[in-house]
């Protein structure tokens, strides 16, 4: 029931790749936003597909069936927790971060979310798909990202550590030099 949701969620997970892809390729910030802003959607599809699922839910007087909100935040703490609706912990802790995304990375001019955080936020919320639908796994593979950025990632820090040394070492021969310099003119003949 309301599996919908879940090819909304695998969707949402597949654009945020892409874009993520693509700022990777093109360096425009909005990429990032774009990705950002489907992350957030498909932790709210998981989160209203669990919710609507839920028998406890189905049961109750909630005059509303519909969940007309975007605030996962909220969600959680109305629907998830009451009722034993499992969320993974990360994205609980930072649901109100996520809940953001949605509204501040599409109309805020100037709003930009840290690449890392959309990626730490994209590989819980892709887990979190799997296990609720492990055969959307090999749907997800085809759009592989994390290892590339990743190890792109990690070159770009050991590059600059080592620019960060090649520029001490020079300095620091230069310090050298200048040193030597002083101590040959200023020595008595």
């Amino acid at each position: 029931m309301y599996e919908e949701y879940l090819t909304k969620a695998l969707s949402s997970i597949i654009i945020a790749k892409q874009a993520l892809k693509n700022y990777e390729k093109t360096n425009i910030k909005d990429m990032k936003n774009k990705a950002a802003y489907n992350t957030q959607q498909a932790v709210e599809y998981l989160l209203k597909f669990s919710i609507y699922n839920c028998k406890q839910y189905q049961n109750s007087n909630h005059n509303v069936r519909q969940i007309y909100s975007h605030d996962l935040d909220r969600m959680i703490n109305k629907y998830c927790k009451p009722y034993g609706i499992y969320v993974p912990k990360k994205i609980e802790e930072h649901a109100d971060i996520y809940s953001k995304w949605e509204a501040e990375s599409r109309y805020q001019l100037s709003y930009s979310v840290r690449i890392d955080s959309i990626m730490s936020a994209l590989k819980e919320t892709e887990q979190w798909l799997i296990q609720i639908r492990p055969r959307y796994k090999a749907k997800l593979a085809d759009v592989n990202w994390s290892c590339d950025m990743a190890e792109r990632s990690q070159m770009r820090k050991c590059f600059l550590s080592h620019l960060a040394l090649l520029c001490m070492n020079t300095f620091y021969i230069r310090v050298l030099h200048c040193e030597q310099s002083h101590t040959s003119v200023a020595s008595p003949s």
